[in-house]
C-alpha cells in the first residue's frame, strides 16, 4: 500500500492531461498506455536536497558516469515531479531498465519535457503513424527521444517513413542524425527536396541523403541553393550527366566550404568548391570515428598504408577537417588511386585548413598558370607536402623559372620536396650566388636541386662553410676542378669534410697531395659511406688484386655499384683467364665504364661456343648468384 501511494501522483498527474481519444479507450488500454519503471524505493521517496545524479542510477538506471555526464544538463532539477511523470509514460512501450537507461543517457533533457505533451506524441505514433509499443521503443533507442522531445514528432516522421520506404529503413537514419526529424517540412526539407529533384537527383538518392552525419536536408534552402549554383558554375554545367556526381559530395562538406569562403576572396571561392569526396561507405562515419578505416574507406589506401598513415594522423576524431581537403584536391581531377598515393605520401595533408588549400590551388593556376592536369602531377610527385606548408605559388614559379620549365622541376620534387618550403630571400637566393661566386652556372647550379638533399636548402652560413672548407682541404678555389668537388662536398661539414679526407689517406695509403688530385679527378667519392668505400676498396685489392696506388691514380672506379659492375664484371674476366680466353694483362678497371650493352658485345658474345655458359654465370652474377666455378 505505501509503495501504491509513493507511485500514484505522478501517474494521476500524467492522465489528467492525456488525450480524449484515450479517455475513450478502455480501462486496460490505459493500464497498458501508462505501465511505469520509475524510481527504487530510496529515489522514490525524494531525498531533501534533491539530488539529480542520484536520480539518474536508482529511478533511470544509468551508471555512475554517465550519471554524472548527463547531471550536467539538468542541474537546474529540484525535484523527481516531472522527471518521474516523463518515466511514467514512456515506460509504457515496454521499455527494459536497460532501454530506458539508455534513453535517458542518450537525451537527459527529455526528463524536462511536459509529460502530457509525451503522453499525446506517444498516441499520435501510435494512431496516425501505426506504430506499435515495440516500435515506439526502437524509435526511442535509436535516437527519436530528442524529436519527441522538440516537437510534434508523428507527422515529420510519418513523411520520412514515406520518403525512405519504411520505418526499418529510417531508423539508420535517425541514429546517425536524429536533428533532422525536427527540420520543418514544408520551409526546409521540401524545398531541398524538390530543388535536389531538379537537379536530376532521383528520390532514391536524395533518400540516401538522411544517412549523413550532417543531413544535406536540414540545410537552409539557400544554402543547397548557393551550393548548386557553386557547383553549376565552378565544376560543371547542370545539363551534364556528371553533374548530380559532382554534387552529392560537395554538399556533404558544404557546411564547412561555405562557412570558410565567408573570409575568402571570390577567386579563393572559386577553387574552394571543386570536390569529389569520399566513397558512400565512408559518408556515414561510424562513430567512434577510426582513422585507419578512413583512409581506407575514403581515400583508399590499403590496409598497411592505413595503419602507417594513421600513425600520423591519431589526433583526428572526426572527417570534417580531412573531407574539406578531399573536396579540394579532389577537384584537379585525381583518380581514387591518385588520390590514394598523395594522401600515403603525406597523410598531414588531411589536417590542412581545406581553404588554405583552395586558396593555394588557385595561387598555382593563376599565378604560375599550371593546368588542373599540372597539379596533380605536382601533387603525385610529391609536391603535396609544399601545399601543405606555405603557399607554394611564388616558390613554384620561382623554381619553374630557375631550372627552365615545369616538366624539369618535376624529378627534383619527387627527389626532394623539401627545397620548395625553403625561403627564397633568405636561403635560396643567398646560395645561388654565392655558388656562382664559385664559378657554377645557373644551369649546374639547377642540377643541384636533383640532389637527396638539396645543397640550396641548406643555412647560407653552412655552405659557405663548406665552401671554405674545400678550399682549405681539397682544392682552391682558382683552381678549374674547384666547382666540380663543390658540387659534390658542399654539404659536408669542416669536420666532416676532414674525417672523410683522412678516412680516405689512411685506406689508400697515399699521400695528401696525391689524395687531393684524386677526389679532384672523382670527387663523387666523397659523397660515398666509409663502409661502402672499404667495401670497393677491400674487393679491389683482396679479389682483383689491384694495388691500392692503382686505385689512387684512378679513382673513378670507386664510383661504380660493387654488386653490380665489379663483381659480375670481374666473374667474366676471371672465367675466361681460367679457360685461357683472356690474357692476364687485361686491365680490369678498362671493364668498368662499358655499358651493359657493349659489355656483353665485348667480353660475352666473342666467347658463346668457347665458353657456352658465360652468359647464364655473367647473368647469375648480376643477380647476385656466383656461379659454382667462380669464388670471389
Amino acid at each position: 500500500m505505501l509503495h501504491l501511494r509513493k507511485h500514484l501522483l505522478p501517474l494521476l498527474r500524467v492522465a489528467s492531461h492525456l488525450p480524449t481519444s484515450a479517455a475513450s479507450s478502455s480501462s486496460l488500454h490505459l493500464s497498458r498506455r501508462r505501465r511505469r519503471l520509475l524510481s527504487t524505493a530510496a529515489t522514490a521517496a525524494t531525498a531533501n536536497p534533491f539530488s539529480v545524479e542520484d536520480y539518474l542510477v536508482a529511478a533511470c538506471g544509468l551508471t555512475g558516469g554517465q550519471a554524472l555526464k548527463a547531471s550536467k544538463k539538468l542541474s537546474h532539477l529540484n525535484s523527481p515531479t516531472k522527471p518521474d511523470a516523463v518515466l511514467a509514460v514512456i515506460s509504457g512501450v515496454g521499455l527494459s531498465r536497460a532501454d530506458l537507461a539508455a534513453v535517458v543517457a542518450a537525451d537527459p533533457m527529455l526528463l524536462c519535457a511536459r509529460a502530457h505533451n509525451v503522453a499525446h506524441r506517444l498516441h499520435s505514433l501510435r494512431d496516425r503513424v501505426g506504430l506499435s509499443d515495440a516500435d515506439i521503443a526502437r524509435f526511442l533507442l535509436a535516437g527519436g527521444a530528442y524529436g519527441l522531445r522538440k516537437c510534434d514528432i508523428a507527422p515529420r516522421l510519418e513523411f520520412w517513413i514515406g520518403f525512405v520506404g519504411s520505418f526499418d529503413k529510417l531508423l539508420p537514419a535517425v541514429k546517425l542524425n536524429n536533428g533532422f526529424l525536427v527540420s520543418d517540412l514544408d520551409r526546409v526539407v521540401k524545398p531541398n527536396i524538390a530543388l535536389l529533384q531538379e537537379c536530376g537527383l532521383s528520390v532514391c538518392e536524395i533518400a540516401k541523403l538522411t544517412r549523413l552525419k550532417w543531413s544535406v536536408l536540414s540545410l537552409s534552402p539557400e544554402r543547397v541553393k548557393a551550393s548548386v549554383l557553386c557547383i553549376e558554375k565552378l565544376v560543371v554545367p547542370r545539363s551534364s550527366d556528371r553533374f548530380k556526381h559532382h554534387l552529392l559530395p560537395l554538399l556533404r562538406v558544404a557546411s564547412h566550404l561555405l562557412t570558410s569562403a565567408a573570409s575568402s576572396s571570390s577567386s579563393s571561392l572559386h577553387l574552394s568548391r571543386r570536390c569529389l569526396l569520399s566513397t558512400a561507405a565512408t559518408a556515414a562515419t561510424a562513430n567512434p570515428f577510426s582513422v585507419e578505416d578512413y583512409l581506407v574507406a575514403a581515400c583508399g589506401l590499403t590496409g598497411g598504408q592505413a595503419l602507417k598513415a594513421s600513425k600520423k594522423l591519431s589526433h583526428l576524431n572526426s572527417p570534417t577537417k580531412p573531407d574539406a581537403v578531399l573536396a579540394v584536391i579532389s577537384g584537379v581531377g585525381l583518380s581514387r588511386a591518385d588520390l590514394a598515393a598523395v594522401v600515403a605520401a603525406d597523410p598531414m595533408l588531411l589536417c590542412a585548413r581545406a581553404h588554405n588549400v583552395a586558396h593555394r590551388l588557385h595561387s598555382l593556376r593563376d599565378r604560375v598558370g599550371l593546368s588542373d592536369a599540372d597539379i596533380a602531377r605536382f601533387l603525385l610527385a610529391g609536391g603535396a607536402y609544399g601545399l601543405r606548408k606555405c603557399d607554394i605559388a611564388p616558390r613554384l614559379e620561382f623554381w619553374i623559372g630557375f631550372v627552365g620549365s615545369f616538366d624539369k622541376l618535376l624529378p627534383a620534387v619527387k627527389l626532394n620536396n623539401g627545397f620548395l618550403v625553403s625561403d627564397l630571400d633568405r636561403v635560396v637566393k643567398p646560395n645561388i650566388a654565392l655558388l656562382q661566386e664559385c664559378g657554377l652556372s645557373v644551369c649546374e647550379i639547377a642540377k643541384l636541386t636533383r640532389l637527396k638533399w638539396s645543397v640550396l636548402s641548406l643555412s647560407p652560413e653552412r655552405v659557405k662553410a663548406s665552401v671554405l672548407c674545400i678550399e682549405k682541404l681539397v682544392v682552391p678555389r682558382s683552381s678549374d676542378r674547384f666547382k666540380h668537388v663543390l658540387k659534390s662536398a658542399c654539404w659536408n661539414s669542416e669536420d666532416m669534410l676532414a674525417m672523410k679526407m683522412e678516412f680516405l689517406r689512411t685506406t689508400l695509403g697515399c699521400s695528401e697531395d696525391k689524395l687531393r688530385a684524386a677526389v679532384c679527378m672523382s670527387p663523387q667519392i666523397l659523397c660515398l659511406s666509409n663502409k661502402i668505400l672499404c667495401q670497393k676498396i677491400d674487393f679491389l685489392i683482396s679479389e682483383v688484386s689491384l694495388e691500392r696506388e692503382f686505385i689512387v691514380e684512378r679513382p673513378w672506379v670507386l664510383g661504380y655499384s660493387l654488386e653490380k659492375r665489379m663483381v659480375p664484371r670481374h666473374s667474366v674476366m676471371k672465367i675466361l683467364r681460367a679457360m685461357g680466353l683472356m690474357k692476364d694483362a687485361v686491365d680490369f678497371s678498362s671493364s668498368l665504364p662499358y655499358s651493359e650493352k657493349n659489355f656483353v658485345a665485348r667480353y660475352i658474345d666473342p666467347y658463346k661456343q668457347a665458353a657456352p655458359t658465360l652468359a647464364d654465370s655473367y647473368t647469375a652474377a648480376c643477380a647476385g648468384k656466383m656461379p659454382a666455378q667462380v669464388h670471389l
